[in-house]
C-alpha cells in the first residue's frame, strides 16, 4: 500500500500490488506477528479495517489473493513491490549525490506502479531475452553464472545515480554503505562488463573523470580529492579508447580529445620526464600504496596506454602526438623488455628510493596492460613467448588448490580449504620489507584478469583452471569457519556467489569477469570502424557464444573442420552494423572461396587473407536486426 500523508503519496513511498481477482488488502498493524496472527485467525484481512499511518509514522501492510484449485491444478499469483525515494543522500563528505535519477521520470511509487502496470511484460521479455541469450552459449555454465552474479554489482549499494545525472561507484559495500569512495579509477579500470553492456555508461564514468583534471592534466584517482595514480591514470586512457571503440562513430573522441591527451601528455610529464617509457617517480597504485622505478605491472599499462592515444590521435588527424607517443613506446618496450625480465617472469626496478616495492616478486598483475592490449585488439609490448612463460610461472608460484600452512594476510577472503591466486610470491626468498601492502591476499578481480591472460597466451586449460576455483570459492556455501571478521575486515567472507570480496562485498573490481568471455572468443569489436572480430580458442569446432557490441547483443556461432568455417551472427536485441568482419580457419588453411548471406541473400565480399586470419569486407555496409541472421560460410 502507498504510505499517504492528508490524502497524498509521501516523497517517499512503497507501493504493494497484485492483479489478481479476490484480492483483499489491508494497512493497519504494527508489527508482521500481529499481522500473521490475525490471518491466521480469520483467514482473511476483510474483518479488519484499513488506516493511514500517522505522520512520521508506519505500519505494515498486506495483501491476500483467494484461489480454488482442482487436484493438480497449478496457478500462478504475482505480487509486486514498488519503491520510490526521493530524499535520499549518497556518497560520503566532498562526494554526494541527492535523490534517484527516476525522480526525473516519475513522480510517485504509484506513478512507478502505473508504468510497472503498462510496461511489466516488455521488461519481463526483455529481461528473459538478456539471460536466455547469455545462458545459449556453450562455455561451462559455472563460467557463466560468473559472468551474470557480477552484474548484481551494478543494482548493489556499490553503484547510485543521482538526480542531477551523476553516476557514482564505490568500490563494494560495507555493512552501513559504500566503502573506499570516488569512482576509484585504480580499481575500475579493471571492470569490463559495464562498460560494454551500457556503453553510455562507460562513457559518462569517463566524462566524470575528465570533469576532475587538473591544470597538469593528471585525473585524481578519486573524485573530488587531489592524490594521483599512475595505474588509474594509465587504465583511463585505455578505458577511453574502449568507450571509443563502444560508440557508433568518432563523435564522443572528437569531443573528448583534448582532455585525453592531456592526461596521457599529464602522465608522461610526471611520471616519465625522460620520456624513454621506463617509468622513473613515485608511483602510487591500487595495491594502496607507492613504489617507484619501472614495473612490468604499470609499466605495461604504461606503453599499452601510449599506443591507445597514439590509435585515437590519428583517427583525429593529431599526427604530432600519434609519433610522439609512438616514439616513447617504442623505447620502452626495448627498456622494460631488457631490465625486467628475469628468465622467468617480469618484476620491477626500484628507483631513487625504497617504498612499497616488491622487486623480484612474482605479481599477478605483471604483464597487466597485456591483457589491456588483447582487450582492445592493439599489438602487445612483450614478445609472446616470454608473456607466455611470465603466466606458466605465475601458475606455478602463486597458484594455491588450497592455503593449509600458508600466509594470507591482512585480509582472507577464503577458507584455507579453498583454492586461489596471490597477488604476489617471492620464489628466490627474498620479500622486501616493507613490500606491497596486500601482496599475500587474494582477490577475484586480479584473478579473473591473470586467467583471461593466461587465455590471451595459449594457456586455455590453466586459465580455466583458476576460474574455476574462484567459482567453486563463492559457490553459495557458507563459509564460518577458519574465517573471522578480524582476518577480513567488518565485512566477513561468505562465499556468498553474487557479492565478490575485496574491500567490502560486490567488489567493482569484480567485473573484470567479463574480459574472460572475449578472451575464450577471441572477441574484438570497433563501432565506428564497423569491425567485429571472433577467433574462438574455446571449442572452436562447434563454438556458441554471446556478444555483445555497441547498439546490440546476440549469439555467434560457428562450426569448424579441415575443409570449411559455417559461422553465423545472430542478434537478439538491437543491432550491428558492419563493414568487415575477422574470422580464422585452422592453422595452415587456405581460402578457396566465400560467401555471406542475410536471410537468404546474398552479400557482395571481398576476402583478404592475414597471417592472423581472414579479413572479409562487404561490398556494402549491412546491419544485423533480430530475426535475420548473417551466415558466412568459408571453404578452403
Amino acid at each position: 500500500m502507498s504510505q499517504k500523508n492528508q490524502g497524498k503519496p509521501s516523497v517517499n513511498d512503497m507501493v504493494l500490488m497484485t492483479e489478481a481477482e479476490n484480492t483483499e488488502g489491508i494497512a493497519s498493524w504494527t508489527s508482521n506477528d500481529a499481522l500473521h496472527s490475525a490471518f491466521k485467525k480469520n483467514e482473511s484481512l476483510a474483518t479488519e479495517k484499513s488506516s493511514l499511518s500517522k505522520k512520521g509514522k508506519t505500519v505494515n501492510g498486506g495483501l491476500t489473493t483467494q484461489l480454488t484449485l482442482a487436484p493438480l491444478e497449478e496457478k500462478t499469483v504475482t505480487f509486486q513491490l514498488v519503491w520510490y525515494f526521493k530524499t535520499v543522500r549518497h556518497g560520503s563528505k566532498n562526494w554526494t549525490g541527492k535523490g534517484n535519477m527516476y525522480n526525473n521520470w516519475w513522480e510517485n511509487a504509484l506513478d512507478v506502479a502505473s508504468y510497472l502496470r503498462s510496461k511489466g511484460e516488455e521488461l519481463e521479455h526483455k529481461t528473459r531475452l538478456f539471460h536466455d541469450t547469455l545462458y545459449a552459449s556453450d562455455m561451462p555454465r559455472w563460467f557463466v553464472d560468473r559472468l551474470s552474479s557480477q552484474l548484481a554489482v551494478l543494482r548493489s549499494q556499490t553503484c547510485w545515480w543521482s538526480a542531477d545525472g551523476y553516476f557514482g561507484a564505490w568500490e563494494g559495500v560495507s555493512p552501513a554503505r559504500g566503502c573506499c569512495n570516488g569512482n576509484c579509477t585504480h580499481v575500475w579500470h579493471y571492470a569490463q562488463g559495464h562498460a560494454r553492456l551500457f556503453p553510455e555508461l562507460g562513457r559518462k564514468m569517463r566524462e566524470q573523470d575528465f570533469a576532475q583534471q587538473k591544470t597538469n592534466g593528471l585525473i585524481p584517482f578519486r573524485h573530488y580529492r587531489e592524490d594521483d595514480a599512475a595505474d588509474g591514470l594509465f587504465g583511463t586512457v585505455l578505458n577511453a579508447y574502449r568507450e571509443h571503440q563502444c560508440s557508433t562513430d568518432n563523435t564522443w573522441l572528437q569531443k573528448h580529445w583534448a582532455q585525453i591527451k592531456k592526461t596521457m601528455d599529464g602522465g608522461i610529464a610526471h611520471w616519465n620526464p625522460s620520456q624513454d617509457g621506463f617509468l622513473e617517480t613515485v608511483q602510487h597504485n591500487t595495491l594502496d600504496g607507492a613504489m617507484t622505478g619501472c614495473s612490468s605491472w604499470i609499466g605495461t599499462l604504461y606503453l599499452s596506454a601510449l599506443e591507445a592515444a597514439a590509435r585515437m590521435a590519428e583517427i583525429v588527424n593529431d599526427d604530432a602526438s600519434a609519433k610522439k607517443y609512438r616514439k616513447i613506446r617504442n623505447s620502452g618496450k626495448k627498456l622494460q623488455n631488457d631490465k625486467l625480465w628475469n628468465g622467468e617472469y617480469y618484476i620491477q626496478k626500484v628507483g631513487n628510493q625504497r617504498i612499497q616495492d616488491y622487486l623480484d616478486g612474482c605479481h599477478i598483475d605483471q604483464i597487466l596492460g597485456e591483457w589491456w592490449s588483447d582487450q582492445l585488439d592493439m599489438d602487445r609490448n612483450y614478445p609472446k613467448d616470454r608473456a607466455k612463460k611470465a603466466m606458466q610461472s605465475l601458475l606455478k608460484y602463486n597458484f594455491f588448490t588450497n592455503f593449509h600452512g600458508k600466509s594470507l594476510k591482512p585480509r582472507q577472503y577464503s577458507t584455507i580449504d579453498d583454492g586461489g591466486m596471490k597477488m604476489i610470491t617471492w620464489p628466490k626468498g627474498n620479500q622486501p620489507i616493507p613490500g606491497m601492502k596486500y601482496g599475500d591476499e587474494i582477490m577475484t578481480g586480479f584473478e579473473y584478469a591473470a586467467a583471461a591472460t593466461m587465455i590471451q597466451n595459449d594457456m586455455l586449460k590453466e586459465g580455466l583452471v583458476v576460474l574455476k576455483t574462484v567459482a567453486d570459492r563463492y559457490n553459495g556455501v557458507l563459509r564460518t569457519d577458519g574465517v573471522t571478521k578480524m582476518d577480513t575486515g567488518p565485512w566477513g567472507y561468505s562465499g556468498n556467489p553474487f557479492g565478490d570480496d575485496e574491500c567490502g562485498k560486490y567488489y567493482g573490481r569484480s567485473l573484470s569477469v567479463w574480459s574472460v568471455l572475449f578472451a575464450l572468443q577471441g572477441f574484438a569489436y570497433d563501432g565506428p570502424k564497423k569491425y567485429v572480430k571472433f577467433k574462438p580458442v574455446f571449442k572452436p569446432e562447434n563454438h556458441t557464444s554471446f556478444f555483445i557490441v555497441s547498439e546490440g547483443y546476440g549469439l555467434y556461432a560457428q562450426t569448424l573442420n579441415n575443409k570449411s568455417l559455417n559461422a553465423s551472427l545472430e542478434v537478439k536485441e538491437g543491432k550491428i552494423t558492419l563493414k568487415n568482419i575477422h574470422l580464422s580457419l585452422q592453422k595452415g588453411q587456405k581460402v578457396t572461396s566465400a560467401k555471406a548471406k542475410i536471410n537468404g541473400s546474398t552479400i557482395a565480399l571481398k576476402i583478404e587473407e592475414k597471417e592472423e586470419g581472414i579479413n572479409l569486407q562487404f561490398s556494402k555496409e549491412i546491419t544485423v536486426l533480430p530475426k535475420r541472421k548473417l551466415e558466412i560460410q568459408i571453404l578452403s
